[in-house]
């Protein structure tokens, strides 16, 4: 937490950068939207050169995907998620919950349609992906 509460006062110092959109969520900047497209587009581009298997990390491409789609408005579902997260669906699911546990991610049933599920980044999740890619680095 304190990363994140130095990361916030940085912010305030310099002009306002820090504010927020949502209730309890900092706002991303563009270079910081940029980064994070860059890091998922690296992954599909290092899987792709180098093969399935050796770099999986489906927790970060979760997260990423999530940040990603946040930003631009749309809702992923549990399908979606399990296929960003570059894994098998029994693997993305255990990362789900554990991200759930985490309280980086919620789930959300879909108001119109019962037998679909959203994953959305948490205040905390959304927050803690815009202290990773924040334009000044936080110090420690």
């Amino acid at each position: 937490m304190t990363i994140l509460s130095s990361a916030i006062e940085r912010r305030m110092r310099h002009g306002g950068d820090y504010r927020r959109h949502r209730p309890g969520r900092l706002v991303a900047t563009a270079a910081m939207m940029e980064r994070a497209r860059l890091a998922y587009a690296i992954g599909a581009r290092r899987q792709s050169a180098l093969g399935k298997g050796l770099f999986a990390d489906p927790a970060w491409n979760i997260l990423l995907d999530l940040f990603l789609s946040d930003e631009g408005g749309r809702d992923l579902s549990v399908t979606a998620v399990c296929i960003g997260s570059r894994s098998s669906s029994a693997t993305a699911l255990r990362y789900i919950t554990l991200l759930v546990e985490r309280g980086l991610i919620d789930r959300v049933a879909d108001e119109h349609d019962g037998r679909r599920t959203y994953v959305r980044l948490t205040a905390k999740g959304w927050n803690a992906m815009v202290t990773l890619f924040e334009d000044e680095p936080a110090a420690d």
